[in-house]
C-alpha cells in the first residue's frame, strides 16, 4: 500500500526481503537486521522499520535505519518513538528520501545532520504522469511553474510543461 501512492519503489519478493533486506547482504561484514512492525488499532500491519545495530564503544553503538515505512501519522509516531527509545541507539543513521517528516517532528532540528546524495536513478518514461502522479504539499490554489525538459534519450518527453496546483494534485500540461 506504500508504494501505490509513490513512484520509484521497487515490488519486493520474499527472497528479496530475505536476502537484502532482513540481511546486509551487501555490507563489507554482512550482518543481521532486525525489523519492528506498528499495528493499528484495527489489527493491521500500517508501518515497519528495518535496522541494524553495531557497537562503536563501551557504552556506545551505531543504529542504522535502512527502511522505515508508516502509512498514517499514528504508525509514523510509534516506530519513530521506538527507534529514538531504542537502547542500542546512541547515534542513527536513517536513509530516507528527502519528503521524509522527520525535520519537522524533532524537538531541535539544529541537532539533526543531514546530507543529500542521489539514491537510485530511474528515467522517466512519462514526465506528465509521473508529475501528476506525485502528491503535492502546495496549500494555495493556482500555484504554476514551468519546466523545460530536454532528454535526447526520450525525446518524447522534451519541451515545456505547465505545472498547476490545486488540490493536493498537479495538472501537467
Amino acid at each position: 500500500r506504500f508504494i501505490d501512492q509513490r513512484n520509484g519503489y521497487l515490488r519486493r519478493g520474499e527472497h528479496w526481503w530475505r536476502a537484502a533486506v532482513l540481511r546486509s547482504l551487501y555490507a563489507e561484514t554482512p550482518g543481521h537486521r532486525d525489523a519492528a512492525v506498528w499495528m493499528g488499532e484495527d489489527g493491521r500491519w500500517t508501518g515497519y522499520v528495518v535496522y541494524s545495530t553495531k557497537r562503536t564503544g563501551e557504552f556506545t553503538s551505531q543504529f542504522t535505519v535502512r527502511d522505515f515505512v508508516a502509512l498514517d501519522a499514528d504508525a509514523y509516531r510509534g516506530l519513530l518513538t521506538y527507534i529514538l527509545q531504542h537502547d542500542l541507539n546512541s547515534e542513527m543513521t536513517w536513509f530516507a528520501p528527502v519528503d521524509d517528516p522527520l525535520l519537522s517532528i524533532v524537538d531541535d532540528p539544529a541537532r539533526v545532520k543531514t546530507h543529500l546524495w542521489p539514491g537510485m536513478m530511474l528515467r522517466l518514461v512519462d514526465v506528465a504522469k509521473a508529475i501528476a502522479d506525485r502528491p503535492c504539499l502546495v496549500d494555495r490554489p493556482g500555484q504554476k511553474l514551468v519546466l523545460e525538459v530536454a532528454d535526447d534519450a526520450a525525446p518524447w518527453n522534451q519541451g515545456s510543461w505547465r505545472l498547476e496546483a490545486e488540490g493536493g494534485r498537479v495538472e501537467v500540461t
